[in-house]
């Protein structure tokens, strides 16, 4: 039996051609380990822009019907609507009417994080002159709520008053608010007309 002569083709790869070949399967698995990293961080942007807007959908959707049912009554000195602040130090404390309960309800922004309120009438008797701010709901129980939601301003029946105080100027005609998110902080803006309120000058 003849043995075939060797042949230098026959050898397996020389060195250069296995650096050469890691280094190729290197800098695929690169591209492919950045493409992954952008595709999760394009993902988790796209869920954080979603969840920031169902928060607006629903926290703007909830303070518009409590605006609409904005109640005072002459005389009732635990019926009020208040207002104070812009921005990340803002609150809003009024009374609405839900079915045939009144409700004393507020929102304020704190440190960039929204908070709600929801108690009954007479939880918190304003002083003369004294418009609320974001500690004196937290005092009162309000809550955290939608995360997303980084500030709030409000301007009042057209004019620049970023401040209201029902026991001067009655209910404001119309309410327009601006909600700020960390995906969004050029706002989103909601204009509110008060049935019970006065018109707008």
């Amino acid at each position: 039996m003849k043995v075939a002569p060797f042949s230098p083709a026959q050898k397996g790869f020389t060195l250069l051609e296995l650096l050469l070949a890691m280094t190729l399967g290197a800098l695929i698995m690169a591209g492919i380990g950045r493409f992954l990293a952008q595709a999760f961080a394009l993902s988790a942007g796209q869920e954080g822009t979603a969840s920031a807007l169902a928060d607006l959908s629903q926290v703007s959707a909830k303070l518009a019907s409590q605006l609409r049912c904005a109640q005072l009554y002459e005389g009732r000195e635990d019926l009020f609507f208040l207002a104070a602040g812009s921005g990340e130090d803002a609150a809003l404390l009024f009374t609405c009417k839900r079915g045939r309960e009144l409700k004393l309800v507020g929102w304020a922004v704190a440190g960039g994080e929204l908070y709600y309120l929801e108690t009954n009438p007479g939880a918190w008797l304003p002083q003369s002159g004294q418009l609320p701010e974001p500690r004196l709901l937290l005092e009162l129980g309000a809550r955290k709520i939608a995360a997303s939601i980084t500030g709030l301003t409000f301007e009042f029946s057209g004019a620049e008053r970023y401040s209201w105080d029902s026991r001067q100027l009655g209910l404001p005609g119309q309410v327009r608010l601006v909600f700020t998110t960390a995906v969004s902080p050029q706002g989103r803006e909601l204009v509110v007309t008060l049935p019970q309120g006065r018109k707008s000058e």
